[in-house]
């Protein structure tokens, strides 16, 4: 049971674990612009603030992002679109590759072209970005060097731009800009350099919160689409 557990995880491995990812560095667009004079991170930290408020002003947000990979050589080598639903510690994450369901118990990853589903328990804290894409809103503040800000204009809209820098050596990264709006303080990209060359970017299309939420089973993976997949369980 073991080897056939870990012959589907390597299976599961390319357009899954590109889905995980781009869900995952959603973690970092808690990270603002903090940053190194006095002046500047006293405005960093105002902007940083109001927009920790927005967000725990609602229990229930939705995230629209684009996402895109380039290797050393700047080839487009992966892109996809997605939306992030959060409630608590619930999750529902879709793109076009993999869907992720997450009741706050339980975790599903369903990757859409293999058709093969992997079913999980829920570990680690309610700030990890792994267990809620969504909590560590307010949870880094730590573990990075605030470098330079910028700024620049996307899609006609002022960005406020932060270049960070892990405090840990081994992460596989070597800097991540974090683009944030200046006039709503709300997420517009983040940028992840990897240290073997390759840029990772999410774009956030939209962000919104949610009056009233979501019922739980809408964060449940759904039993009618089970059927014909390849499930393993490893609860």
């Amino acid at each position: 049971m073991m080897v056939k557990k870990i012959q589907i995880f390597r299976s599961a491995g390319g357009s899954a674990q590109r889905g995980l990812f781009s869900l995952l560095t959603f973690g970092f667009l808690s990270i603002f612009c903090f940053v190194a004079s006095e002046t500047q991170a006293q405005s960093a930290s105002e902007i940083a603030s109001s927009f920790v408020a927005a967000v725990k002003s609602s229990s229930a947000v939705e995230i629209g992002y684009s996402f895109e990979a380039k290797n050393g050589r700047g080839e487009v080598v992966s892109s996809s679109r997605g939306s992030v639903y959060s409630q608590g510690k619930a999750y529902r994450a879709v793109n076009d590759v993999t869907e992720f369901y997450c009741d706050g118990a339980t975790k599903w990853i369903h990757n859409i072209e293999s058709g093969e589903l992997i079913i999980s328990n829920v570990s680690g804290s309610a700030s990890s970005v792994a267990d809620n894409p969504v909590a560590f809103l307010t949870s880094f503040d730590k573990g990075y060097k605030y470098g330079a800000v910028s700024q620049r204009s996307v899609a006609g809209k002022r960005i406020n731009v932060a270049t960070l820098t892990p405090s840990d050596k081994k992460m596989p990264y070597s800097k991540i800009l974090v683009g944030v709006d200046a006039s709503k303080n709300t997420p517009a990209f983040v940028e992840y350099y990897s240290k073997d060359g390759s840029v990772y970017t999410v774009l956030v299309s939209s962000f919104a919160k949610k009056d009233g939420g979501w019922a739980r089973d809408f964060f449940t993976f759904p039993a009618s689409k089970m059927r014909g997949l390849d499930v393993t369980d490893l609860r």
